[in-house]
């Protein structure tokens, strides 16, 4: 049977009409979510391969739109998405509710993934760099490289028992979400019909427990992005390391599933940990409508305000979920990133918490999981 490819449809042409930054002096920015790689997987099964190193119209993170818009590093997902399309274009609140995958269907598309990961290194010419250890990052910052760190969004590739953790990590993963938006053998994720509340469902399984002790010992991020709000108060109670969101939002703004209420975000703080604020506008728009692309960027800096106030300067900083999701206009793929620091200064933050924002709080965040 032919493999069925995802379907990106968004309103509007994200990458028109939108004035690119032309100053050479860019504030680096480390972002904690892309599905860059799923688009260059559903690509390639679709038999219309694109370029990441050379770089794509179609995608928000490419090679050369990173260097554009001042990207030194990210986080870059794995993820095995249902059959069908994956339409955002009305609003994910008019998305239905997804059902389980199997380990069957989920783990080709892993596969893939690295695999397409490791080639864009191979043929980056020393441009981007695989990461797996704080002296990675270093070396990738010390030589003007795109940091890829490689992240499970979703563990259905993995075998409940455990038994392949250690081959997943031997190739490169470092971050592990523990479910997507659907329930799996480990935990369940939040829907996301809008309005609604995260605390839906029950908490980690024992498989899932089995996963956060594993990964505890050996020093990864345990995403608590999509996991609902038992599951997260389980991992408050069981984990050893600080408590990270890769990629939400604040709830008590935008009612969605998806997003972090109050009661979360001070776990988060309680373990010194971290959230990368999402870009996706039908996650920072009050009414949880995608809305067209003309989202002021004000009302991204309202979210940070409201994480600040729960995380101090060094729990706060972004995760896009650039070609997954649809970002505001004004920064609409990383080329345009620059717009994200500007808005900052024009808000009055300082050069420092925009530099622990844009880049310096995930670079410590992970040295601090990692321990090496």
């Amino acid at each position: 049977m032919d493999p069925v490819v995802v379907a990106y449809q968004r309103s509007g042409d994200f990458l028109t009409d939108v004035p690119l930054m032309t100053t050479t002096d860019l504030t680096p920015v480390f972002d904690g979510h892309n599905d860059a790689l799923l688009r260059l997987a559903s690509a390639a099964r679709a038999g219309e391969p694109i370029d990441f190193v050379t770089g794509d119209a179609s995608l928000q993170v490419d090679l050369p739109k990173a260097e554009e818009g001042g990207l030194r590093g990210g986080m870059f997902a794995l993820f095995a998405p249902n059959s069908g399309k994956f339409d955002v274009s009305g609003g994910l609140s008019s998305m239905p509710a997804f059902p389980p995958i199997t380990r069957d269907e989920a783990t080709p598309w892993m596969e893939e993934m690295i695999a397409l990961a490791d080639d864009l290194v191979a043929r980056s010419s020393g441009r981007v760099r695989k990461c797996t250890t704080a002296a990675d990052l270093a070396a990738a910052e010390s030589q003007d490289q795109l940091a890829m760190v490689l992240h499970i969004e979703g563990a259905e590739a993995l075998s409940p028992d455990l038994s392949d953790f250690d081959r997943w990590c031997d190739l490169g993963v470092r971050s592990i979400g523990p479910v997507w938006s659907r329930p799996n053998a480990f935990a369940e994720g939040v829907p996301f019909a809008f309005p609604g509340d995260p605390d839906v469902g029950g908490g980690l399984s024992d498989a899932g427990k089995q996963l956060l002790a594993a990964m505890d010992e050996r020093g990864m991020i345990f995403d608590l992005s999509h996991l609902n709000a038992a599951g997260v108060r389980d991992v408050a109670k069981l984990s050893r390391l600080p408590l990270v969101a890769t990629h939400s939002a604040v709830h008590e703004i935008c009612p969605s599933p998806r997003n972090l209420t109050d009661e979360q975000l001070r776990m988060i703080a309680d373990s010194g940990g971290l959230v990368g604020l999402n870009f996706h506008v039908g996650f920072l728009r009050t009414d949880g409508a995608v809305g067209g692309l003309q989202l002021d960027l004000a009302e991204l800096v309202r979210h940070l305000d409201h994480l600040l106030a729960f995380l101090g300067e060094e729990g706060v900083a972004l995760g896009s979920d650039y070609d997954g999701g649809v970002p505001p206009g004004d920064i609409a793929s990383a080329a345009r990133l620059q717009a994200l620091p500007a808005a900052l200064r024009e808000a009055g933050y300082s050069e420092d918490l925009i530099e622990r924002i844009c880049w310096r709080n995930w670079r410590s965040m992970l040295a601090r999981v990692w321990g090496n």
